[in-house]
Formats: structure tokens, C-alpha cells, sequence
């Protein structure tokens, strides 16, 4: 694994291969990062990396400016290894090492992001729980919609889903003052709206789904023309306006393409 931007850009970590981890890979890292990086100013921020594992997404906030990191994870090799490379790297990151639950009962610290990644799969069940929830305290009845979600309703969903993790997710939503849109898909149609192409280039990017599996049908029509930056995909009609804000902060936004396509979205190609 590789550190992707700011000033340990370029710097390969390499863990040791008894860590029971699977580091997030560079294109969804920066994806991620450029949602984060266009709502926060990572220096001001105090984050918390919970299932760090190798601390790859910690050294990521680090590079980027972050001072105040606390990497939580309940295996002592992988709380070794952060110490060590945060120690080599020249960079400030605190360790605790203790189970996420334990942790969260106890916490009294106030953090501005929060990043958790835990090292499993929901099985079936979970998934068909979600959908049951969502159905009763949505308006969602069935097919493919995307609903915007009220607070109360984010609400309603996190007051009755058992997963621990899905229901803390749920609760920050609710709280969020930017609009949440769910997407539902149950058939693999012709894609019809902007939420629906983006989740299925989700998909198909995290490699949870191969091309040859999935319908684009139409896909090209719903996505609308954006900005993909250093800063996050920005509307094309308010691009003048946000880069003339950032550079009266002395921040500098690169722009690598005006397209429809994502910039980090990979297509799998399937062998044979």
C-alpha cells in the first residue's frame, strides 16, 4: 500500500503479512477523500480511524494535514505496526488498542470525523433486514426509487436495525444537514436516474459487481456533466465560484477532467 496525496505523497507501507487486514485500495481512497477533503478542513479536524487495521486510512489524514488522529483496533500486531510506521513516517497518531464496542461505551472524546471499516461481510440476512426497515418507515414500496430521506424517518430505521454499526451510521445521518438519497435497486434494469448510475458505477469500482453482469443500459443519458477535482466533484455552472473561494484561502484545486464518468470508477474486465 501506498500513501496517495499530501506530504508523504508516493511513501509504500509495507505491512507485515500476518495482519489479519486487507488495506483499502488507492482509487477508493481517493474517492473517499475527495467527498472528505470538499466538506472539511482536514488540518482543524480531530479523526478517528476505528478498525484501523494497518493504519492506512490514518496515515492518509495524516499526509493530508491532520494533527489530531486516534487509530482504535483490537489486534496488538496491528497496533504495533501504526506505531512503528507513524514513528518513521514523522507523523502524529495516537493507538488504542481495544474492541470498537468497549471503546465506544467508554469514549468521552469528541471527534469531527469518524471512520469505520470493519473487517467483515453483512451476511443475507443483514441486507434483508435493512430492505424490511426501510420499507416499513420509508415511503419505499417496491422496483427501483431513490427516496429522499427525512431525519425523521433516518430516524425511524436507526431506532429499529439491530447491527450495531449500521444503527450509529444511521443516527449521523439523521443529524446531517445535507440531504440523504437512498437508492434501491431490485431488478437490474435500464438504469432511469443519477442515483441509480452512480451506485451501479459504485459497485461496479468497489469490483462488488463485474460489467457483464450489470445492466448500463441508459447510463450515459442520466449522468450528468461534473467537475472531478482535488477537491471533490463540483457542478460545472459553480466551479468559477469555488475555486475563486479556495484561493482567497490559499487553497489550490487541481481539476482533471469535466466528464460524466467518475475519474476513479475502473471497469473489471472479466478473463477468458
Amino acid at each position: 500500500m501506498r500513501i496517495i496525496s499530501g506530504n508523504k505523497k508516493s511513501i509504500v507501507i509495507n505491512a507485515p503479512k500476518n495482519l489479519p487486514v486487507r488495506p483499502t485500495t488507492d482509487k477508493v481512497k481517493e474517492s473517499l477523500f475527495n467527498i472528505i477533503q470538499n466538506k472539511f478542513e482536514l488540518n482543524d479536524c480531530r479523526v478517528l480511524d476505528v478498525f484501523s487495521g494497518t493504519g492506512n486510512i490514518s496515515y492518509e489524514f495524516a499526509s493530508r494535514g491532520c494533527n489530531d488522529i486516534l487509530s482504535v483496533d483490537n489486534n496488538f500486531n496491528c497496533i504495533r505496526f501504526i506505531n512503528k510506521t507513524a514513528k518513521e513516517l514523522e507523523i502524529k497518531v495516537r493507538t488504542k488498542k481495544i474492541d470498537y464496542l468497549s471503546f465506544l461505551k467508554k469514549n468521552k472524546e469528541k471527534f469531527n470525523i469518524i471512520f469505520a471499516d470493519p473487517p467483515y461481510r453483512f451476511l443475507m440476512k443483514d441486507y434483508l433486514e435493512i430492505i424490511d426497515i426501510v420499507k416499513k418507515n420509508t415511503s419505499y414500496t417496491d422496483g427501483n426509487q431513490d427516496l429522499a430521506l427525512s431525519a425523521k424517518e433516518i430516524s425511524k430505521c436507526a431506532s429499529e436495525i439491530k447491527d450495531t454499526e449500521q444503527k450509529k451510521l444511521l443516527e449521523k445521518l439523521a443529524s446531517s444537514s445535507i440531504p440523504q438519497v437512498i437508492s434501491v435497486i431490485e431488478t437490474d434494469g435500464a438504469v432511469k436516474s443519477t442515483p441509480e448510475a452512480y451506485l451501479k458505477l459504485h459497485l461496479l469500482s468497489t469490483r462488488l459487481a463485474k460489467p457483464n453482469s450489470m445492466n448500463l443500459e441508459n447510463i450515459f443519458t442520466c449522468l450528468p456533466t461534473v467537475a472531478w477535482t482535488s477537491d471533490g466533484a463540483i457542478d460545472p455552472n459553480e466551479l468559477e465560484e469555488v475555486v475563486m473561494e479556495n484561493r482567497l484561502r490559499g487553497k489550490h484545486i487541481e481539476i482533471f477532467s469535466l466528464d460524466k464518468f467518475p475519474r476513479m470508477t475502473n471497469y473489471v474486465i472479466p478473463s477468458g
